[in-house]
């Protein structure tokens, strides 16, 4: 019996100022590395 579990990444931005720090961070965050981003 073989037994397959698959890991997921999610991840959570969270930030001060929303626009302005989601402008910053955004484009630094590959879409490689995670399976969702919140």
């Amino acid at each position: 019996v073989k037994i397959v579990q698959t890991l997921s990444v999610i991840i959570i931005v969270l930030t001060l100022n929303e626009i302005d720090g989601v402008k910053a961070i955004m484009p630094k965050v590959k879409k490689e590395w995670a399976d969702e981003i919140v």
